[in-house]
């Protein structure tokens, strides 16, 4: 296993879209307006982008 690498983590979820910040305030699912928003959807939708994240988070872990 290798060691948790923080900027490769960050350019994974930057590659992936999993993050949007925005002038005017969106409305979420639930209601609620934001003016961020996280969508791991993208991932955890596909098998290979899953497995890479799950490779982080061991990593994290494993790290602590």
């Amino acid at each position: 296993m290798t060691a948790f690498d923080q900027s490769s983590f960050d350019q994974f979820v930057e590659d992936n879209d999993v993050y949007g910040f925005f002038k005017e305030a969106i409305t979420l699912k639930s209601g609620r307006k934001s003016h961020f928003y996280a969508k791991w959807r993208t991932v955890v939708e596909d098998v290979w982008l899953t497995e890479k994240l799950v490779d982080f988070v061991l990593s994290f872990v494993n790290s602590q």
